[in-house]
């Protein structure tokens, strides 16, 4: 970066120009430049105090900027072991699913000739079909 930088080159402006106006309020050493000097030592002074309003106001938006990047990777670690417990959940459920299907399947080859029999839809198959959707509460008969 620059040897000196934006920051410091600001409060160096700042600092001439409150120099330059307090020089030429109390000494007035030059009497012929007095007005060109009061002149350029107030807007050197006013430009230099706008330099550092702007810088105080990015210094406080980058304040906020980290604290809401904090913010940002808590939330991520909550949200991460959330995540985590919902795929868990997940899996179990898919688990338990697939276990009901098994179950199910295998009452449907049990019962498989009860089933086909006289080729009509036998209660036992509306049974166990209503068994399997509503997520294996088996009753059957």
């Amino acid at each position: 970066m620059n040897l000196l930088s934006q920051d410091l080159i600001i409060h160096i402006t700042f600092s001439l120009g409150l120099l330059f106006f307090i020089l030429d309020l109390f000494i007035k050493l030059m009497n012929n430049y007095s007005l060109i000097t009061r002149i350029l030592s107030i807007l050197l002074l006013g430009y230099s105090l706008y330099l550092e309003g702007g810088l105080n106001n990015d210094l406080k938006w980058q304040e906020k900027v980290k604290e809401l990047e904090n913010k940002v990777k808590i939330m991520e670690e909550q949200s991460n072991v959330v995540n985590t417990k919902i795929e868990t959940q997940v899996v179990e459920k898919i688990k338990v699913i697939n276990h009901n299907v098994d179950k199910i399947h295998n009452i449907i080859q049990i019962k498989e000739k009860i089933i086909n029999a006289d080729c009509k839809l036998n209660p036992i198959a509306i049974k166990l079909y209503n068994n399997a959707v509503k997520n294996g509460n088996n009753k059957h008969d």
